[in-house]
């Protein structure tokens, strides 16, 4: 078995020789129907930090041999950099307001409930393509904030019956793209321990803009913090402010007899 570190800094994997002697690596896409999968190869020295050349998204495999020709494959490594980013971009023009900073967005050109719908599939694509990396945080999210979606289904529901409209809830996205931000935000920054690492982190999500559209609608993200931080399920009760709770008025409807 080579002896070897995997390693992940602001988004570069690392490969780490702690052999005595050289070790070869070769890097494969394995996502790929393809026949050329082969993305790098070459020799590691001892104690040298290797980063990974990783740039389109996918899943990746690495394989080192070392002098005593002892193979060992890596577990795969999901890299999913170029979505994340992306999604995030989304989430800011899903929530911009100008109150927080955010005065060159344009927000949500064209049809804002697909573009929000849109936003709330790339997510789902997203957790599953990187699972299990955040199955226990969305899972959390998922199973305890019924208390902010039932209350508002049943609501459209009520309304569509009465008025034979299919409306789009655009406040109930926003928000649902809201706690899945801070889940994915939350989770990666309690694994950082330098004020470099968090910086980082913090300027990718572009968290000071971000946090403030959040705060606008209604969720406390105290609450959301501390709650990721403690490994506990996400509170209604505590996530969500008065000012989020919205009141359903079923449309009235005049019968002429």
């Amino acid at each position: 078995m080579v002896n070897y570190t995997l390693t992940l800094k602001q988004d570069v994997y690392y490969i780490t020789n702690n052999e005595i002697a050289d070790i070869s690596y070769k890097i494969e896409r394995i996502d790929e129907c393809t026949e050329d999968s082969l993305l790098s190869e070459g020799v590691i020295t001892p104690a040298e930090k290797k980063a990974l050349p990783l740039v389109a998204d996918g899943i990746y495999s690495v394989t080192l041999t070392n002098e005593a020709l002892e193979v060992t494959v890596v577990p795969p490594i999901k890299y999913y950099f170029n979505l994340e980013t992306s999604i995030i971009e989304d989430v800011l023009l899903s929530l911009c307001d100008k109150g927080c900073g955010c005065n060159d967005c344009a927000g949500l050109a064209g049809d804002a409930c697909c573009k929000l719908i849109d936003t709330l599939g790339r997510i789902e694509v997203f957790s599953r393509l990187t699972s299990p990396k955040f199955d226990l945080y969305i899972k959390a999210a998922n199973d305890s904030l019924t208390c902010l979606i039932s209350p508002q289904i049943y609501c459209d529901i009520g309304n569509e019956s009465v008025t034979g409209v299919d409306a789009c809830n655009e406040e109930l996205s926003r928000q649902l793209i809201a706690i899945d931000y801070l889940t994915f935000y939350y989770s990666q920054y309690f694994e950082l321990e330098l004020e470099e690492d968090i910086t980082y982190l913090d300027t990718k999500y572009n968290s000071k803009t971000i946090l403030c559209l959040i705060n606008k609608l209604g969720i406390d993200i105290s609450a959301v913090k501390s709650l990721i931080e403690q490994g506990k399920p996400l509170d209604c009760n505590m996530v969500l402010t008065a000012e989020s709770v919205s009141s359903c008025n079923i449309a009235a409807i005049v019968i002429e007899v």
